[in-house]
């Protein structure tokens, strides 16, 4: 939900320093699009995957390029965009 599909540039300082110790290389291979390459075969038809993303989220756009990322992969998917949402709340 609202994942956290974004860029090096993007991301919060304090993650940045904490998790990947302000290093850029070490950042993108653990990029979910970098690690849905490498594992294609792991995922492809072993896993589910969902994406879910309100229309409002600020990386709308990057979700949506992953999200074709996996389709371009041939890993099924389910994604949905909540209208008019920043979080989407699951019952």
């Amino acid at each position: 939900m609202a994942p956290s599909i974004t860029t090096f540039a993007l991301e919060k300082r304090e993650v940045l320093t904490s998790i990947f110790q302000d290093d850029t290389l070490y950042f993108n291979s653990n990029n979910p699009g970098t690690l849905a390459q490498k594992n294609v075969d792991h995922i492809r038809g072993k896993t589910v995957v969902r994406l879910l993303i309100g229309d409002k989220k600020f990386l709308l756009d990057l979700v949506q390029g992953f999200q074709q990322q996996l389709t371009d992969l041939k890993i099924d998917h389910q994604y949905v965009i909540g209208k008019g949402a920043t979080i989407i709340k699951m019952l």
